[in-house]
């Protein structure tokens, strides 16, 4: 049921996507991937208490997946929790240390939580261990003053 649920969502059907990982939470056990997914969609919905509720339901039976945990802080973030954000991407980050992705995620994070330096040093260690370009092209968000983007 997850591999149609994410076809549907891939396709553009989010809603019918949605219909199918409840319908899995309610018939079946727990699964972190289809709450995973559950938490993606209502967020795609704009349903953040859902979102939340079903991230936190996801990392409660895989605490240590790293895109669990990058949904988990951009949720975060959405609320302005930034310790919560913080932990949350930079557990993924410890996880994923080559990920020019995870680090962007807690780049951002610290920059929005008004740690730029941590922000600029966060880019700095992923371009040299990664190479990222997508790192590296970005990091100017980091030089900049707190709600300053262009």
């Amino acid at each position: 049921m997850l591999e149609a649920a994410v076809g549907e969502f891939n396709a553009g059907r989010a809603a019918h996507a949605r219909r199918l990982c409840e319908q899995a939470v309610a018939t079946f056990a727990a699964h972190p991937g289809v709450l995973q997914l559950l938490a993606t969609l209502c967020r795609h919905d704009g349903d953040m208490p859902g979102a939340r509720r079903h991230v936190q339901a996801s990392l409660a039976l895989r605490p240590d997946h790293p895109p669990t945990l990058l949904l988990a802080g951009d949720l975060a973030c959405q609320q302005g929790d930034w310790a919560r954000a913080l932990a949350f991407h930079g557990r993924a980050v410890e996880l994923l240390p080559d990920r020019p992705q995870a680090a962007f995620a807690l780049a951002k994070t610290q920059h929005a939580a008004g740690h730029p330096l941590a922000a600029r040093h966060t880019l700095k260690l992923a371009a040299i261990t990664t190479f990222g370009g997508v790192v590296i092209a970005n990091r100017t968000v980091t030089l900049k003053a707190p709600g300053r983007h262009s």
